[in-house]
């Protein structure tokens, strides 16, 4: 199996170091953050707009939205309702972007001890509900490797309700191991055998190009692991739908 390296870090660092870390061609593709109920505008540098240029650099990417999670942000208000209200906003962000149909969105389902709750569960499912009912984006899931089980579970059920045979979401997983080689490692290598990507290393210290950067390090099945790339041929990055997109406060 092929696999490609990337890392991933929250706040966008500045069009220079993304030029520098991209030209050293060590990274294949990096993170990219939807601006997102858990992960605002006020706590974090956007990544707002920045699709095309990183795609120029030559990087895919990985899109991430960061919903509410069992505990923490946004923890006392779980609901089905809720989690198809932040599904949606995340097809207007990516809709907003230009990412092209069938790119995969990543709902940050953050480490969770102990079996996730009810209240998660019906969120879960309510976001993947919006994401499928789109019929435009493929919903994926970043996850700890120890929540893995009942998040698939979770997610079984939301396909079967919709009809579909169970083929996703798509998981990207989170095993931290301090020998962890972005180069050498494939996503199954941590154990899960449906991982698309796995991310072995956080917080890691690591200069590319000469610049600095402290990132998450991880590898891939894929350059592109989101799709998130026109298609051959495709002039700009597809529509905006500049109206659809649904703001929350912090």
């Amino acid at each position: 199996m092929a696999h490609f390296p990337g890392f991933d870090v929250g706040s966008y660092p500045g069009d220079a170091v993304f030029a520098a870390w991209a030209k050293s061609g060590t990274y294949k593709w990096c993170g990219f953050y939807l601006t997102s109920p858990c992960h605002s505008d006020s706590k974090f540098t956007p990544y707002t707009g920045k699709a095309k240029y990183l795609h120029s650099l030559g990087l895919g990417l990985a899109i991430l939205y960061v919903g509410f999670q069992k505990t923490g942000c946004g923890g006392t208000q779980l609901t089905r309702a809720q989690g198809f209200i932040h599904g949606m906003d995340a097809v207007a962000k990516c809709r907003h972007e230009g990412f092209p149909a069938r790119s995969v969105i990543f709902l940050d389902v953050e480490y969770s001890r102990g079996p996730i709750s009810t209240e998660f569960t019906d969120y879960y499912r309510g976001w993947l509900a919006a994401v499928l009912d789109s019929q435009t984006f493929q919903p994926g899931t970043y996850c700890a490797k120890v929540n893995f089980n009942d998040v698939d579970g979770a997610a079984r059920k939301e396909y079967a309700l919709h009809g579909l045979p169970f083929g996703g979401p798509v998981f990207w997983i989170v095993l931290e191991d301090k020998l962890f080689d972005p180069f050498t490692a494939e996503p199954t290598d941590c154990g899960i055998s449906k991982a698309s990507i796995w991310q072995g290393l956080l917080d890691t210290n690591q200069t590319q190009g000469g610049t600095p950067l402290i990132v998450d390090l991880n590898t891939a099945d894929s350059e592109d692991p989101s799709q998130s790339k026109p298609a051959a041929g495709v002039t700009g990055m597809g529509y905006t739908f500049e109206e659809d997109i649904i703001e929350f406060d912090d």
